[in-house]
């Protein structure tokens, strides 16, 4: 099993890795508008997480925090 998901988790390690020291804290909130474009982009950006559940949840947690 580790060899099936093991690239992908590394990968999405080093994903959520870079997006933690290149984004700041408050980029969504300051940076993304409140209305419809605000959730067109997001929803937009949130796509690709939900390829791979195994290399998306590094990045979606740091997203969230």
């Amino acid at each position: 099993m580790i060899a099936s998901i093991g690239k992908w988790l590394l990968i999405g390690l080093a994903v959520a890795a870079l997006f933690a020291l290149l984004i700041p804290d408050d980029f969504f909130s300051h940076r993304i508008g409140q209305g419809f474009s605000g959730m067109l982009f997001i929803l937009l950006a949130s796509v690709p997480l939900y390829v791979c559940v195994t290399g998306s949840l590094p990045i979606a947690a740091v997203l969230m925090h």
